[in-house]
C-alpha cells in the first residue's frame, strides 16, 4: 500500500523494508508529462551509465529509504557510524559529485533550492534532481573511513579519486524515464514486483538471494540446492556489469542460468537489483581473485559490524556460511584456471578445517 506521500509501506506478509518504507519516486501520467516539460527548460547534468543506474535504483526503491542523494548530515553519519543520521544502518553513501569538467561546471553554477535535469549519456532527460544542498567532502577521508586504506590499488579507493569531484549535490529525485536494458529487460524485477511475486503470488515466507558475477557452475548449484533445503524460494541475482568485461560477457552469464534452469519452477531468475527488503538471507559465489577479496575485507568487516548491532528498526538479513563448499569451489577453480589440483585440494582442506 502507499501512504499519502506515495511511499510504499508494508502490506501483508514479508520482511519490513529497510527504514520502514519502500520508496517509489517514478513519475507517471500527467505528473510525468509536466516534469518532462520542466526538464526541457532546466540546466542539464550528464550522468555516466553507473550514475544512471544509481538514480534508477533510488527511484524504484532499491535503495530505500533514500528518496534522493543524501545530504551532508547523512554523509558524515554514514562515514562515522555506518548509519544514516536517523540511525538506519547504511554503510556506503551514494554521492553525486561529477568529476568531469562539464559536470563540475554545472555543480558550481547550480544553487540550493534549484533543480537540475539529469541526462543519460545519449542526451535523454531521465530524472529531475531537486537540489537541497551542496557540500564539499574530503576524498582521502572518504577512502580511509569506507575502505580502511588510501591505497590506489584498491578498486574502491581508485574509483573515489578517479571519478568523483570535490562537491556533492543532495536532494530528492523524480524519475522520468527508465533505461531499457536490451536483452536483459525481460528480467527486470523491481522491489515492488519482487514483493508481490514472492510474498503474495507464490506465498513464500522466506526467500534466499544468490548473487554472483560468473556463469552458473557446480559450486553455485551446490549452494543453491542447500539453500532451498532451508528457505521457501531462491532469488538468483546475477550481476550485469556496466564498466568492465574482465571475465565473461553479460550475455553468457544470463544464458548460463537460462539453460541450467530451463523447465525449473522452483527458482526465479532476475537480472537487476532489488531492495534487501524483499528477501531474508543472502549467499554469494566466491570472487574470482584473492586480491579483490583482500581489498574487500575491510569494507566487509565494516558492513558486518554495523549489521550485528542493527536489530530493531529493520529485519536482519542472514548470512549463510557454507564451510563444506570450500572443496567444491577449489575443484572448480582448479579446472577453470588449469591449476595443479593437489595444491588447490590442500588449500581446500585447510579452509574446511579452520
Amino acid at each position: 500500500m502507499q501512504d499519502e506521500k506515495g511511499v510504499l509501506t508494508k502490506a501483508r506478509s514479508g520482511p519490513t523494508p529497510v527504514g520502514g518504507k519502500l520508496v517509489d519516486r517514478v513519475l507517471a501520467g500527467a505528473l510525468r508529462d509536466k516534469a518532462k516539460d520542466l526538464a526541457a527548460r532546466l540546466p542539464k547534468l550528464t550522468l555516466t551509465l553507473d550514475q544512471v543506474v544509481t538514480v534508477e535504483m533510488i527511484a524504484t526503491g532499491v535503495l530505500s529509504p533514500l528518496e534522493g542523494y543524501p545530504g551532508s548530515g547523512d554523509y558524515v553519519s554514514i562515514l562515522d557510524r555506518g548509519r544514516l543520521a536517523d540511525g538506519t544502518p547504511w554503510t556506503l553513501p551514494p554521492t553525486l559529485a561529477p568529476g568531469d569538467d562539464a559536470g563540475r561546471g554545472v555543480v558550481d553554477r547550480v544553487r540550493e533550492g534549484e533543480a537540475l535535469a539529469l541526462i543519460d549519456p545519449s542526451g535523454v532527460p531521465i530524472a529531475i534532481l531537486h537540489v537541497q544542498e551542496k557540500y564539499g567532502f574530503d576524498k582521502t577521508e572518504r577512502a580511509r573511513k569506507l575502505f580502511g586504506t588510501v591505497e590506489r590499488r584498491h578498486p574502491g579507493v581508485d574509483s573515489i579519486f578517479r571519478r568523483l569531484g570535490d562537491t556533492a549535490l543532495a536532494g530528492p529525485i523524480d524519475l522520468l524515464e527508465k533505461t531499457h536494458w536490451g536483452p536483459f529487460e525481460k528480467y527486470r524485477l523491481e522491489p515492488k514486483d519482487a514483493w508481490r511475486l514472492f510474498h503474495e503470488e507464490r506465498g513464500w515466507s522466506t526467500v534466499v538471494a544468490f548473487q554472483t558475477a560468473n556463469p552458473l557452475h557446480r559450486g553455485h548449484e551446490h549452494l543453491q540446492k542447500c539453500a532451498l533445503e532451508i528457505f521457501d524460494g531462491l532469488f538468483i541475482h546475477p550481476i550485469v556489469e556496466t564498466t568492465r568485461r574482465a571475465y565473461f560477457r553479460n550475455e553468457f552469464r544470463i544464458k548460463a542460468y537460462e539453460v541450467a534452469l530451463r523447465g525449473s519452477g522452483s527458482i526465479n531468475v532476475r537480472a537487476n537489483a532489488v531492495a534487501p527488503s524483499t528477501f531474508d538471507a543472502g549467499c554469494a559465489g566466491r570472487d574470482s581473485t584473492c586480491a579483490t577479496m583482500r581489498c574487500m575485507a575491510s569494507s566487509t568487516r565494516r558492513c558486518i559490524s554495523v549489521a550485528s548491532g542493527s536489530r530493531g528498526n529493520i529485519v536482519m538479513l542472514g548470512i549463510l556460511a557454507f564451510r563444506i563448499s570450500a572443496l567444491v569451489f577449489a575443484v572448480a577453480a582448479a579446472t577453470f584456471l588449469n591449476a595443479r589440483f593437489k595444491e588447490v585440494f590442500w588449500a581446500a582442506q585447510l579452509a574446511t578445517a579452520s
